[in-house]
C-alpha cells in the first residue's frame, strides 16, 4: 500500500496536547506505553492492511452490499472502525490504572480520582464505554439516529468478543463520572470528541458519514466487520510488532507500519483454482486418509455437480462422506466450514493438521474433564508436521463447548520442533 493511502499516517498532527496525554497501552515491567492516538493509527493501518491483501473476497462483498459507495465505503468503514474501536479508553474508568500515565492527563485538564477511589469502574469496561460514546459522537456530530449510530458502535462494544446487554448500559448511564469526571465533563467531552473527529479524518470516511446515516447495516456485517477489527487490534497490540514508546516514539507512520507487516509476515490471501484432477485424486491429496481408502460415490457426484455450476452458489446433500466433501467444496471462504451434524473427532484431526501452528511447548487436556472416548480412533489422530508460523507461537487455546471436552478427554497433545504436533491417549 502507498504511503499516501495508509490511514494515520498523520494522526497526530493537530491533536491538542490533553489529547495527546490519554493513554491505550502500558508494559508494567519497563514502564513503556502507547498513546491512544498512536494504537489507533496502528490498528486503523493494519485493517486496511488486512482488506486488502487477507480478508476473503466473500466477506468483502457482503460488507460492500451494505453501504452506497460499495468497496470504497467498505475498506474505509473497516479502517474507521479499527480505529475507533478503543475510544473507550479516554475515560476516568480506564485512565486511572496507571497512576504515572493518569498524572500527566491530569496536569493536561483531564482530572480524575484515583483507581482507589472508583470503586464502581468495572461498569465501564472500555468496549461498552467506546460503544457509548462512539454512539453519542454520530448523533451530535452528524445527526445520526440513536439506532443507526448503535448498528456502527456495536462493533467497539463487542471487540472483546461479547456484545454489551441492554442492562450493561442501563448501569453504565447511572454513572456518568465513569466515562467524564464530574466538573470537567467538557474538557473530557471535547477531547473524546476531538480523537474521534482525526480517527473520521484519517479514515477518510469524515464526508461519507452523513450517507451512511440511512444505511441499514445487516447484522452478519456487524458481526464480519467486529471480527476484522478484533483480528486487527490483536495485531496491532503486539509490542514486537508495534514498539512502545519512549523507544519508538520518533519513528515515522510509515517506517513503523512497514516494519510491523513485514515481520508479521502473514500468509497471502488464498486463491482459489479450478483443478482438473479426477474427484479420487482430488480427495487423495486433500485428505490424509488411511491406506485403501477411496473416495464415495456422493463424493465424486458432489465434486462433479460443483463443477457444473456457472457460479457459486448451495450444495445440499446428506449422505456418508459429508465431513471431507464439505470443506473441499467450502475453500476459499476464510473460515471452517461444518456440516450440521458430524461427529467432532472426524473433524478434529483435519482441523489441527491445517490450522499450521507452531507450539513453544506441550499442553494437555486433563483426563478429568469428562469421561475418556473411545469412539475417537487412533488413525484420526496421527502427528502432523506443523509449519514455523512464529506470530502464533505460544500456548494453544482450545475453546470446546461440552460434547467437545467428552469426546477430547483423556488426550494429550505435545509439540516438538523433531516430531510435529502430536496426540496420544492417556494409558
Amino acid at each position: 500500500m502507498p504511503d499516501d493511502e495508509r490511514p494515520g499516517r498523520s494522526f497526530s498532527k493537530g491533536l491538542s496536547i490533553a489529547a495527546r496525554t490519554v493513554w491505550a497501552k502500558h508494559d508494567r515491567r519497563t514502564d513503556g506505553w502507547l498513546p491512544l492516538w498512536r494504537h489507533m493509527a496502528d490498528s486503523g493501518a493494519v485493517a486496511a492492511l488486512l482488506w486488502d491483501g487477507w480478508l476473503p473476497l466473500q466477506i468483502r462483498r457482503l460488507v460492500a452490499e451494505s453501504l452506497p459507495n460499495g468497496n470504497g465505503d467498505a475498506r474505509r468503514l473497516a479502517t474507521w472502525l479499527a480505529m475507533a474501536h478503543d475510544i473507550g479508553k479516554a475515560t476516568p474508568a480506564f485512565a486511572c490504572q496507571v497512576e504515572v500515565l493518569a498524572d500527566q492527563m491530569r496536569l493536561a485538564g483531564l482530572d480524575m480520582p484515583h483507581q482507589r477511589q472508583m470503586p464502581d469502574r468495572k461498569l465501564a469496561p472500555h468496549g461498552l464505554a467506546g460503544q457509548v460514546l462512539l454512539q453519542e459522537w454520530l448523533v451530535d456530530r452528524y445527526g445520526w439516529s440513536r439506532s443507526a449510530a448503535l448498528q456502527f458502535a456495536v462493533v467497539a462494544g463487542s471487540h472483546h468478543g461479547i456484545p454489551p446487554t441492554h442492562s450493561n448500559i442501563q448501569a453504565l448511564n447511572v454513572h456518568p463520572d465513569l466515562l467524564r469526571t464530574h466538573g470537567c465533563e467538557s474538557v473530557w467531552k471535547n477531547v473524546q470528541h476531538e480523537i474521534l473527529d482525526r480517527a473520521a479524518v484519517e479514515s477518510g470516511v469524515e464526508d461519507r458519514l452523513a450517507d451512511w446515516a440511512k444505511v441499514k447495516l445487516p447484522q452478519p456485517v456487524q458481526v464480519l466487520l467486529t471480527g476484522l477489527v478484533i483480528v486487527a487490534d490483536w495485531i496491532a497490540s503486539n509490542a514486537d510488532l508495534f514498539p512502545y514508546f519512549p523507544e519508538a516514539g520518533g519513528t515515522a507512520d510509515g517506517e513503523r507500519i512497514k516494519a510491523a507487516w513485514s515481520a508479521l509476515d502473514l500468509p497471502e490471501l488464498w486463491q482459489g483454482i479450478d483443478p482438473t484432477e479426477e474427484p479420487a485424486d482430488l480427495f487423495a491429496a486433500r485428505f490424509d486418509f488411511p491406506p485403501g481408502s477411496c473416495v464415495r460415490p456422493v463424493q465424486e457426484r458432489a465434486v462433479r455437480l460443483a463443477r457444473s455450476m456457472p457460479a457459486p452458489g448451495p450444495v445440499q446433500r446428506r449422505a456418508d462422506g459429508l465431513p471431507a466433501t464439505v470443506p473441499w467444496l467450502a475453500e476459499g471462504h476464510g473460515g471452517v466450514e461444518l456440516p450440521t451434524d458430524v461427529a467432532p473427532e472426524q473433524k478434529v484431526a483435519r482441523i489441527i493438521g491445517s490450522c499450521g501452528l507452531r507450539l513453544s511447548h506441550h499442553f494437555s487436556i486433563p483426563a478429568t474433564l469428562d469421561r475418556a472416548i473411545e469412539e475417537l480412533e487412533e488413525e484420526y489422530l496421527p502427528a502432523w508436521q506443523t509449519k514455523e508460523c512464529y506470530w502464533l507461537a505460544g500456548e494453544l487455546i482450545l475453546t470446546l463447548d461440552e460434547n467437545c471436552r467428552r469426546r477430547l478427554a483423556g488426550y494429550e497433545l505435545r509439540y516438538s520442533s523433531a516430531d510435529g504436533l502430536e496426540v496420544t491417549r492417556h494409558e
